[in-house]
């Protein structure tokens, strides 16, 4: 008897010794996630980060809140902090907001008219050289300041401001944006003949009180920097001829309309390509 409970003793003394612990804790309520990120050049000249930390507390309905605070208009806390730089404005971040601030779940990026205006060169490099934000991220381009965009937001409770983006930019279907990343505008950059292109969000009111990010146009630039806007229909037509447009309906003429010639066929396109040949005739390119 006894030399079973010797047996069933080593057994867990040996098993206790090859257990890995926690050496370390990062509670919950010590991290400041950062979910959403709007970037703005101040007449200054400096960087501008307007960030949404959500918070428990904040974006439970308030029949089930204890009490204290209200939910923000993004769903969460609006923290903001300026710098030379859009690294510095960061490191700002991190003494305005009294957590450990986590950059990896930055998935959205809004970017302001004037910040788009003086190149993305100094984000991009915030992006590629610091290891807390990943190339994943999507850009967006606001028209005016983007954290005056990002303060008109007010998601529904149970759907966080990230996921509204997600809503918009994963799903390839009519009403979404063409989504941009880090890694594809830098990819872009680096294509001889190739300037890229961003897309461009506004806030739209839903019934029920909430606002929610929706398509607006699309921003075109030279190298990183922001040169104009093309309005709809004609950014579609610009994805169209890229190849990039989402799924949607091309309504043509029936070649045997019948009698009154007015009866039309409707096609469902799912994917396109295209191949763009630029042609001098004397006059320049075209």
């Amino acid at each position: 008897m006894w030399r079973a409970r010797v047996a069933s003793g080593l057994a867990v003394l040996v098993a206790g010794c090859v257990l890995a612990g926690c050496w370390s804790q990062s509670e919950v309520n010590d991290i400041a996630i950062i979910t959403v990120a709007a970037l703005d050049r101040t007449p200054e000249g400096q960087y501008r980060w307007s960030v949404v930390v959500p918070a428990p507390e904040e974006v439970t309905p308030p029949p089930l809140r204890g009490g204290g605070g209200n939910p923000s208009e993004a769903g969460g806390s609006v923290k903001m902090a300026a710098g030379p730089s859009p690294v510095m404005a960061a490191e700002a971040l991190e003494v305005v907001i009294p957590r450990e601030v986590r950059w990896s779940h930055a998935d959205h990026i809004l970017i302001g008219e004037e910040a788009a205006r003086s190149g993305l060169r100094p984000l991009l490099e915030f992006s590629s050289r610091r290891y807390q934000i990943e190339r994943r991220s999507q850009l967006y381009i606001t028209r005016g300041e983007a954290s005056e965009v990002l303060d008109q937001f007010h998601p529904s409770i149970e759907r966080s401001l990230a996921r509204s983006f997600d809503n918009i930019s994963r799903r390839l279907r009519p009403g979404t944006v063409s989504a941009v990343d880090v890694n594809t505008f830098l990819r872009w950059l680096g294509t001889p003949g190739l300037d890229p292109h961003l897309p461009v969000v506004k806030p739209v009111s839903q019934p029920g009180g909430t606002t929610i990010p929706a398509p607006g146009s699309i921003a075109l630039f030279r190298k990183d920097r922001l040169v104009g806007f093309l309005e709809p229909p004609a950014d579609q037509g610009l994805l169209f001829m890229r190849g990039e447009m989402p799924p949607f309906t091309l309504q043509v003429p029936c070649p045997d309309g019948g009698a009154s010639g007015q009866a039309t066929v409707a096609l469902r396109v799912h994917k396109n390509t295209s191949r763009v040949q630029t042609v001098d005739d004397g006059h320049g390119p075209r």
